[in-house]
């Protein structure tokens, strides 16, 4: 890939030179070795110990969600509530231990109950070349903070969850990173 170069053809070539997880060396481009040795850490629906009245949800890649097959340019709660709970889901169903043994039905519920008390949200497109399509794409999608008030203490795991795996649509192109605080 490096070779071939990404994006338009002939562009973006480059050389991998190292690869760390964390503090590990996975792979040495001088020595050429590759190790994966305790890398990978299990991804789990941790129970918060205390209870969340007020989140701070900072998007910091655009966030790509649909609701009733439209890319929504505001989140809900419930909208990116569902979003956490469809991907964690097929991600578990697809490599984990199958689906989580969540009420879907009754976390859908309450996440209509909660609010957003603060949006500091806006739109943004980002760029990116399809060399299938041979064509220059948009992939635009919500990014900034926003603050949700309600009974958030059973959403806290899902959320953690997709910090560490991202949430929404493209997420394989480094979409939808989110950063989850508890206020």
């Amino acid at each position: 890939m490096g070779e071939a170069g990404l994006g338009r053809p002939g562009s973006g070539r480059f050389t991998v030179t190292r690869v760390l997880a964390g503090d590990i060396d996975i792979y040495n481009g001088e020595q050429q070795t590759l190790s994966m040795e305790e890398t990978a850490r299990p991804l789990t629906l941790e129970a918060p110990t205390n209870a969340v009245s007020r989140l701070r949800v900072d998007l910091h890649t655009p966030l790509r969600v649909k609701r009733d097959n439209k890319f929504q340019r505001q989140i809900s709660f419930p909208t990116l509530a569902r979003a956490a709970m469809r991907g964690v889901a097929a991600l578990e169903h697809a490599f984990g231990a199958g689906e989580p043994a969540l009420d879907f039905a009754g976390l859908a519920r309450k996440a209509d109950q909660i609010i957003v008390a603060d949006d500091q949200t806006a739109w943004c497109d980002v760029t990116r070349y399809s060399s299938r399509q041979q064509t220059a794409m948009q992939i635009g999608g919500v990014v900034g903070s926003i603050v949700f008030a309600g009974e958030l203490t059973d959403f806290l795991p899902l959320l953690r969850y997709c910090e560490k795996t991202h949430l929404g649509k493209q997420t394989a192109f480094g979409l939808g990173s989110i950063e989850v605080t508890p206020l």
